[in-house]
């Protein structure tokens, strides 16, 4: 195993909690806290009627405790938009990975 993976659906934006449930997680898992985790969250899933709503940047004291629990936040948003950048082939699947 190289990393632990949480995926969620919130109707807020990433919380502090967020990051710590992964943590919970992992450690139920037999994975000890500093091990790599990607949280891979669908935000703001029933107030949001635009993807521009969606939008929103994660605050940084949650990118900044995130990182120092060795976890890495992608919003679905951002997933798609890598995506279609793949499949646009402005992006190599190397640059991707």
């Amino acid at each position: 195993m190289v990393a632990y993976v949480e995926v969620k659906g919130v109707s807020t934006g990433v919380k502090r909690e967020h990051v710590k449930q992964s943590d919970s997680h992992k450690e139920r898992n037999g994975q000890s806290t500093d091990f790599p985790t990607l949280l891979i969250i669908n935000t703001f899933i029933k107030n949001a009627g635009s993807l521009e709503e969606k939008n929103r940047p994660v605050e940084a004291e949650q990118v900044e405790h995130a990182a120092r629990n060795n976890v890495l936040i992608l919003r679905t948003l951002d997933l798609l938009n890598l995506a279609s950048l793949l499949m646009a082939k402005k992006l190599t699947e190397n640059e991707v990975v």
